[in-house]
């Protein structure tokens, strides 16, 4: 199942971050303000997302996870972390707890993923918060990010 990740813009139109594909019955819903698009590219018809913003909460059956995303127009990944292969893309993942913020000391799990896609031009980060973040991240078949 192919979950699309997407924002629009009045002026601009509508325009992807990046593509999942994933088990049956997960599902995606915008959540705060209206993401933000500052420019895109397009390729074979299909505007993504070259610099841009947004929140969503991910979800299956009863779990959740709040899902970060942003795009930049770089030529390099700025986060250390891990690297996997998925979809001919090098991916770099890192999770773990961290401090909501600085006056508040409760931990939050989060896990991330960063990925450069040399035909966009374009870094893209997403993060997942919660308890089901890491689960979440494992059910991620495929990224389509062009």
């Amino acid at each position: 199942m192919k979950i699309v990740i997407a924002a629009l813009n009045q002026i601009l139109g509508a325009a992807n971050f990046v593509i999942f594909s994933m088990p049956e019955g997960f599902k995606i819903k915008l959540i705060g303000e209206m993401p933000e698009i500052n420019s895109f590219i397009k390729v074979n018809d299909v505007k993504w997302i070259t610099d841009g913003s947004g929140n969503y909460v991910l979800s299956y059956e009863n779990k959740g996870a709040l899902m970060e995303i942003s795009a930049v127009s770089s030529r390099k990944i700025k986060m250390i972390g891990e690297k996997i292969n998925l979809s001919d893309h090098t991916i770099v993942t890192r999770f773990g707890e961290q401090k909501i913020s600085v006056f508040n000391p409760k931990k939050e799990f989060r896990a991330a993923l960063a990925i450069y896609c040399p035909i966009t031009k374009r870094a893209l980060k997403i993060e997942l918060i919660g308890k089901y973040a890491m689960e979440f991240l494992e059910n991620i078949n495929e990224i389509i990010c062009h």
